[in-house]
């Protein structure tokens, strides 16, 4: 078995999971999620939290970073266990000292932290998960308690672009769903993947877990952030809404007839987010048969402060296009319609929306 395990007492544990902080100095954000994640470890009273990377942006925000962490990584009670990834890969080393509690899961190709009860192995940062590697995975997968891998990964390419922070068309150690599912573990708690929580059940059982980032980095990263926690005695998992920074956005697209019911969506959406540590946004897009003036400053009412890109344009453009005058002049021929009105009305919206995708020139 690798280098780097300890045996520590209690057969019930509870594990906290985040990764992808990106801690910068240039960035107190990144700095405020690390301070929430530590206390929502103390109200949930986690035994571990466990970074499956990029816990720093850069080996030199790490460098700049180490001595003011020192005490707030020191006597919270938990281990925090840290696992390299690329961006922060060269920043841990057995002479360099985070905190009492930090652990760095710095030795190759797996090191292993054993409790009573459960094991925890993490894979430092790697391009690729060789058979090799994941030969000596499933050797420490032998055991026989609770089993978490730790990996800084690309999961099943399909989880589609924009995932990945900045970062999406670099694809770190691809692997699949099948290959994690015959390595042994009853949860691979990942990192890598910036956007939204994602939980997947693998084939064999076991459970795969991408947190995250803490904290939206870019725009990309939308929606309130998540944590992740594990009771190993009752199995229980949850996902752990957190109140650091985030951003998000709503996209609507109008048609004509449909103003009145997406300046209600806008407003009960701008409810949810007021008064939130947040940078959000709504962006208008369609077409109106309102005035345009009229409509945005109804759905900026509804937006209660909140930046609204308004794209909608009149529906003038619309009643020009050759296929609606064809169709309004066959509409209004034909005596066996009886509520022309209303079909009229679905005529422009499919016609507005082929519009606003592109599909139509004027």
């Amino acid at each position: 078995m690798p280098l780097g395990h300890t045996i520590v007492e209690g057969s019930s544990l509870r594990v906290l999971h985040t990764s992808d902080l990106h801690l910068s100095a240039g960035n107190p954000r990144t700095l405020e999620a690390l301070e929430h994640i530590l206390d929502v470890a103390r109200q949930e009273n986690a035994d571990i939290v466990t970074i499956a990377g990029d816990m720093f942006d850069s080996a030199r925000d790490a460098n700049e970073l180490r001595p003011q962490l020192r005490d707030l990584l020191s006597e919270n009670g938990f281990e925090i266990l840290v696992l390299p990834g690329n961006h922060d890969a060269t920043a841990f080393t057995q002479n360099t000292f985070y905190g009492n509690d930090v652990f760095p899961l710095i030795d190759k190709p797996v090191t292993v932290r054993e409790y009573e009860d459960l094991l925890i192995a993490g894979v430092p940062f790697r391009e690729r998960l060789d058979d090799d590697v994941a030969l000596r995975i499933r050797e420490v997968s032998d055991f026989t308690g609770t089993k978490i891998l730790l990996l800084h990964c690309t999961l099943d390419i399909g989880l589609g672009s924009g995932g990945f922070g900045e970062e999406e068309a670099i694809r770190y150690m691809p692997v699949s769903s099948a290959k994690l599912a015959g390595l042994g573990f009853d949860y691979i708690l990942a990192g890598h993947f910036h956007s939204s929580l994602h939980e997947q059940k693998l084939a064999s059982g076991g459970l795969f877990v991408y947190p995250g980032s803490p904290v939206s980095l870019t725009r990309k990263e939308r929606g309130r952030r998540s944590a992740y926690l594990i009771d190993t005695e009752s199995k229980k998992t949850q996902a752990i809404e957190l109140s650091t920074f985030y951003c998000d956005e709503l996209e609507v697209t109008i048609s004509p007839g449909t103003e009145k019911a997406w300046v209600e969506q806008i407003e009960q959406w701008a409810k949810h987010h007021k008064g939130k540590n947040c940078d959000v946004r709504v962006i208008a897009k369609g077409f109106t048969e309102m005035p345009e003036a009229e409509l945005k400053q109804q759905i900026e009412a509804a937006a209660g402060g909140i930046h609204v890109d308004f794209r909608v344009r009149g529906i003038e453009n619309i009643l020009r296009y050759p296929i609606y005058q064809r169709f309004k002049q066959r509409l209004l021929n034909d005596d066996g319609i009886d509520d022309k009105e209303r079909v009229d009305m679905m005529m422009l919206t499919v016609v507005s929306r082929l519009a606003e995708e592109g599909e139509l020139d004027l």
